[in-house]
């Protein structure tokens, strides 16, 4: 996400690997620390597995259009081949 608002913000075309139909969930920071936090304090989720982040997909192509317009840019979108899997 970083990258891609600098790359909006400079008016640079937003790069994206493959299709961009990939999804990803976010989290912001600050909630996530809160809950590790929380949880640490009071001794939950102990030898537990907890999933501290969003039910909500979103793809990098959808994710890339939503900070050009955000950011009023006139970046465009270029894609470059997959990253291969795992990277």
């Amino acid at each position: 996400m970083p990258r891609f608002l600098n790359m909006a913000l400079r008016g640079e075309p937003i790069t994206i690997n493959g299709d961009g139909k990939q999804t990803r969930t976010f989290c912001y920071v600050d909630d996530n620390t809160e809950t590790i936090l929380r949880c640490l304090e009071k001794d939950l989720f102990v030898n537990d597995v907890l999933n501290i982040g969003s039910d909500t997909e979103r793809s990098v192509l959808d994710l890339a259009k939503l900070i050009i317009k955000l950011t009023g840019s006139k970046s465009t979108l270029t894609h470059r081949p997959a990253l291969p899997e795992g990277t």
